[in-house]
Formats: C-alpha cells, sequence, structure tokens
C-alpha cells in the first residue's frame, strides 16, 4: 500500500506522527511525501492506495474545496479538520467520501482512519520491525 503524504514543512511533528502510523500499521504502508500542492494534482494522487492532506489550516474553508478535488481524482483522502467550524467542515468533507480523522489527533485516531481505506477494513494491529521495513523497501 502506498500513501502520499501531502503536509507542509512547517508540520513536521505532524508528518513524523503520520509517519510513524504508517509505518506500524498491519496493512503494511509505505509513504512519499509532498510538501505542497503541484499543479496537476490529480495526475500524481492517482497513483497511490490513498493520500494524507494536512496543507494549510486545519480549520479553513480551502481545505474542503482542495480535498474534494483530490478526491474526485478516485483516491481515499484523509485530512483532519478543527476549530470553530469542525462539525460543518466534517459533515461537507464526510458528504464526499473523505475520511476525517477524529478529534483529538493521535496516533489511534489516524489508525482507525488508515483502518477505513485499508483493504478488508479494520485490520489487525501489529508492531513492524527494522526487518519488515527493509523488505518494504524492496
Amino acid at each position: 500500500m502506498r500513501a502520499l503524504l501531502m503536509i507542509g514543512n512547517n508540520n513536521l511533528s505532524l508528518r513524523e506522527l503520520y509517519t510513524i502510523v504508517l509505518d506500524n500499521h498491519a496493512a503494511g504502508w509505505t509513504t512519499a511525501f509532498m510538501s505542497g500542492m503541484p499543479q496537476e494534482p490529480e495526475a500524481i494522487v492517482s497513483g497511490y492506495d490513498a493520500v494524507v492532506y494536512e496543507l494549510g489550516a486545519a480549520d479553513s474553508e480551502s481545505r474542503v474545496d482542495v480535498v474534494t478535488s483530490l478526491r474526485r481524482a478516485g483516491v481515499p483522502v484523509i485530512t483532519h479538520v478543527e476549530g470553530r467550524q469542525e462539525v460543518t467542515l466534517r459533515d461537507r468533507l464526510l458528504a464526499t467520501g473523505v475520511v476525517v480523522v477524529r478529534n483529538p489527533l493521535a496516533g489511534a485516531t489516524i489508525s482507525e482512519a488508515l483502518d477505513r481505506v485499508s483493504p478488508g477494513g479494520t485490520a489487525t494491529r501489529r508492531r513492524v520491525g527494522m526487518r519488515e521495513r527493509f523488505r518494504r523497501l524492496l
């Protein structure tokens, strides 16, 4: 399984959190990173099994528009929203088929979101060691 993490360079702690959860998820995710929005995102995201979108503010109306356009490319999209408009933004995203990580944003809630886009749904979790990570790279 391949995931594209679209997370800005100003949010490295969030990138690390997603990476740790993806590396240890039972579905065997590998990751690629993008720190900005490309000119033709639909062509790029279609090569992945899922996209994690965390560019810009998590309470922005523009997040809904961008994530919805990425979802139209046919790839599952995972994001989170927060702030005063959280419920409204979440409902709009859910209506388009986007997987919204529930708050508080943490490893467990990210893992739940990954379960929803992984083949077979919820998977048994196991810790992935260095040998398994190396095998996945090859």
